[in-house]
């Protein structure tokens, strides 16, 4: 019978993302997120946003599942000024899930802009003016994990 395996991923930080790894099988098992590193424990919390590589294994060593994962975070400000850095808001990873949705809206809730992943990103324009320096809402749509996120960040100019 092949080995039912589980993983839950609480992301949306910068550094204390966790991934709990929940198997259904008989046996011990021990779990990786690197493939160098292995442990008894199912855990790994304190995690930078980025992709890992999910590691289950016997206790013999025999490796019984792997999975990419990525662990999603946004950027809390951005300075469209054209200087090269933080030019564009966007999803970091975003473009590991093609199915991502993200719709950016005004302080009074119209929308924006409606991004797919594999875009750049958005430029703080609307229309093709600048819009001002202020938060703005987004809410991101991952049917792939059957969630939905809500945030805020700044436009700076």
């Amino acid at each position: 019978m092949p080995l039912a395996v589980h993983i839950e991923i609480n992301d949306w930080t910068t550094n204390s993302n966790s991934v709990v790894i929940t198997t259904e099988g008989a046996g011990a098992f021990k779990y990786s997120i690197d493939g160098n590193i292995y442990t008894s424990s199912n855990i790994f919390d304190n995690l930078d946003a980025g992709d890992y590589t999910v590691y289950v294994t016997s206790e013999s060593d025999c490796m019984v599942y792997s999975e990419d994962i990525y662990l999603l975070n946004y950027p809390k400000y951005f300075t469209p000024n054209n200087d090269g850095y933080h030019d564009y808001w966007k999803i970091e990873f975003a473009e590991t899930e093609p199915d991502l949705e993200v719709h950016i809206f005004d302080r009074y809730g119209k929308l924006i802009i409606q991004l797919n992943p594999h875009s750049k990103g958005w430029d703080g324009t609307f229309n093709g003016r600048m819009l001002a320096t202020s938060d703005y809402w987004f809410v991101v749509n991952r049917p792939s994990k059957n969630r939905q996120y809500y945030g805020h960040f700044t436009l700076k100019r």
